[in-house]
Parts: structure tokens; C-alpha cells; sequence
């Protein structure tokens, strides 16, 4: 009997690079890493790809909820940590906040990813058939609303 057991050699792992994408300050920034794995977003979308799209994200959500946030700013919030209400909380806002970016991100990278993989025929069909990314802008829509204490749909009839 022999007592040999093999572990291969310690190697380090590659540097990170900078993994948190800034935010404006009063939006907290996100991490790419964590983004890339909740989306399960593979490595075949390089990582300046999935930062642009998260950045161009974060403008769109910050856009949509400017007057939200100078709300909450005349209120005394001075950072979406501390924006939260008697109708959403500070815990629940941590959480909108950031699945708004990044199902924004997904869809834009959906819909790159679509337009760069479509063929003639795929294309002639897009405008028949709904786009996956349709479904991560709904999300982002309801996670705005929901942020902002409004409903998510309106309806009126006629």
C-alpha cells in the first residue's frame, strides 16, 4: 500500500478586474461578477460587454426613477439606503434596486445577442414572435413601479 496522494499545484487565480461598476453615489454600484453569475451569463459575453450593458442599464433605472428620487431627497434621503417608506422599506429597496439594472442588462444583451445570431429568416419572424427580452424589460418595469409604491398596471375600460 502505498501513501502517495497527489494535489495539484497551488496557482493563482487571475486578477479580478475592477469588479464593482460605479454608480452616481446615490445609487449603490454593482459587482460584475455577481451580476454575471444571478443572470447566468457565461463568459462567452466578455466582461466590457456585460459593463456597458450594465452602465447603459443603471442610466435607464436612474432615469425612470429621477422624480422618485428627488422626492426622497426633499424628504431628507441622502442614498437609496436610507430612501425607504412606510409603503417600501429600505431592506426591500436593496433588493428592487439592483434586480431592476440587471434585468435591464439582460435585456439589452438579449437583444444584441438576438440581433447578432438571427438569421434572414430569423429576422423576417422577429416581428411575429415576441422577444425573450421582453420579459427582463417587464421585470425591470415592475421592479421600478414597485420601487416607486405604484401599481403595476393600469387599466381603464372603455
Amino acid at each position: 500500500m502505498s501513501a502517495f496522494v497527489s494535489t495539484p499545484p497551488a496557482t493563482a487565480a487571475p486578477a479580478p478586474i475592477d469588479d464593482a461598476v460605479p454608480n452616481d453615489g446615490w445609487y449603490p454600484p454593482l459587482s460584475l461578477s455577481e451580476t454575471r453569475a444571478i443572470l447566468a451569463i457565461t463568459t462567452a459575453i466578455p466582461d466590457a460587454r456585460l459593463r456597458d450593458a450594465l452602465q447603459g442599464a443603471m442610466l435607464s433605472i436612474n432615469r425612470q426613477l429621477r422624480t422618485w428620487r428627488d422626492a426622497r431627497q426633499v424628504a431628507g434621503a441622502t442614498d437609496l439606503a436610507s430612501a425607504g417608506t412606510d409603503r417600501v422599506s429600505a431592506a426591500e429597496l436593496a433588493l428592487l434596486y439592483p434586480r431592476a439594472v440587471r434585468a435591464a442588462t439582460a435585456a439589452e444583451l438579449v437583444d444584441q445577442q438576438h440581433q447578432l445570431s438571427a438569421t434572414d429568416g430569423g429576422r423576417e419572424r422577429d416581428g411575429v414572435m415576441a422577444s425573450p427580452a421582453d420579459g427582463h424589460r417587464r421585470l425591470a418595469t415592475h421592479c421600478v413601479r414597485d420601487i416607486q409604491g405604484r401599481r403595476r398596471t393600469k387599466v381603464r375600460l372603455v
